[in-house]
């Protein structure tokens, strides 16, 4: 029998007394965020559960275990930005209406890196599985070891290897827009991608670029890689760091130079696109605009590569049922397809004098 894990053993591994510690892991919040972090982080790595009850029912493998209905949405607040916020209540509503309609109840978990994970019901067994949204190991490894998880639109990489993932086929909506400025006489392309600061940001918007470029490479069009990459780009600086974007490749899409546009993310377009129209540049006469947008509809105005965010929570859902019925999967990442949506910002080039 493995020795049950106790309050007294995270007090001796985190050199707490008693008190704190039994303080944290019950929540009361009159301890530093760093007392909080080291407990809980304690208490993930020891396996603690709160008593032998909870311990049947948190083993998922367990025959005794008798599935609860709830899962958990786990994602990483990057800061507290009021805009950010409403993307991620609205993201976190919507998954929360989808898995009720299959009879599961979602216990949406936000969380900041610098307390650590800290979360009672994951501990006491009363959850079937998770859906993940942060690449973060320490988060991802903590709770696959409890229970069944599924990643939903966290790039791939070589450390998350062996956990179930569900992600947008960035470089088949790539392939797609590059073909179409392809045929309308586009032979090279601006990729805006910022570069770091952004934390989970800074994966995301790598992985995508790299989408890009096998897309480029695949369809022949030429990445004119001296523009677009743009540093200490955050929510504050956005606005000025676009439009001396903007002031820079004016003068490049007069001279016909630059006839198309893309970025990892169709804010960065968006916001370019206003500053363009006020220097003169014509869209799409002048310059063609596209990018990815990942939501519930597609963007109105704007020549979209469109991911439904819908169709990618009803996948996470599904794979994640079948994990928590322990039944066999065959495909470790899983990927939805986007469309494109065409509109105004996409034309023939008018000139494409190269470099």
């Amino acid at each position: 029998m493995t020795k049950r894990i106790t309050i007294k053993d995270i007090a001796n591994h985190a050199n707490m007394s008693l008190a704190t510690v039994s303080g944290v892991l019950n929540g009361e919040t009159r301890f530093s965020d760093k007392t909080r972090k080291h407990v809980w982080d304690i208490a993930n790595r020891l396996n603690y559960t709160p008593s032998e009850s909870a311990r049947g029912l948190r083993a998922s493998r367990s025959e005794e275990r008798r599935k609860t209905g709830v899962i958990m949405h786990i994602v990483h607040m990057l800061d507290i930005v009021p805009k950010h916020a409403r993307d991620q209540e609205a993201d976190v509503y919507r998954l929360a209406w989808q898995a009720q309609q299959r009879g599961q109840f979602v216990i949406p978990y936000c969380y900041f890196q610098q307390d650590g994970f800290q979360c009672p019901p994951l501990l006491n067994g009363l959850v079937d599985g998770a859906i993940i949204g942060t690449p973060h190991l320490e988060v991802v490894n903590t709770v696959k070891a409890k229970v069944p998880v599924v990643l939903m639109d966290v790039p791939f990489s070589t450390q998350l290897v062996d956990v179930p993932m569900v992600n947008i086929d960035y470089r088949y909506g790539f392939l797609m827009a590059l073909e179409k400025l392809k045929s309308l006489g586009h032979q090279s392309v601006v990729m805006i991608t910022p570069l770091g600061g952004n934390g989970s940001s800074d994966i995301y918007d790598a992985h995508v670029s790299h989408s890009f470029r096998e897309a480029a490479m695949l369809t022949g069009i030429e990445v004119l890689s001296e523009y677009g990459d743009i540093g200490g780009i955050t929510t504050e600086t956005h606005e000025t760091r676009m439009l001396e974007l903007a002031r820079q490749l004016a003068p490049e899409i007069r001279s016909g130079k630059i006839t198309a546009i893309t970025a990892v993310n169709i804010c960065y377009v968006n916001t370019l696109m206003k500053y363009l129209l006020q220097m003169g540049i014509r869209i799409p006469e002048d310059v063609s605009l596209t990018a990815p947008y990942l939501w519930f509809d597609p963007i109105p105005g704007i020549s979209n590569i469109f991911s439904n965010r819908e169709k990618l929570i009803d996948a996470s859902l599904d794979l994640l049922k079948t994990l928590i019925d322990g039944q066999p999967i065959h495909c470790y990442e899983n990927l939805v397809r986007p469309e494109l949506i065409p509109a105004a910002t996409i034309g023939k080039a008018k000139h494409n004098k190269g470099v």
